[in-house]
């Protein structure tokens, strides 16, 4: 198995983000969705649920 797969393709999308978050120490929203979007979902909750909130939205553009 290539890497793309084991941790790119075939990676649940919460875990990954989950990860990011834990290994950079920044928002994992701004990180995949530009910066500063986590301003329109987190509302003072958890990561886990702002991150939650954010994959299960409709796409904004």
């Amino acid at each position: 198995m290539k890497n793309r797969e084991r941790y790119i393709t075939k990676h649940n999308e919460y875990d990954l983000m989950m990860t990011v978050k834990d290994n950079t120490g920044m928002c994992a929203v701004d990180a995949v969705g530009g910066s500063m979007r986590s301003e329109e979902y987190c509302d003072s909750i958890s990561c886990e649920d702002c991150i939650q909130k954010w994959l299960n939205e409709e796409e904004s553009r």
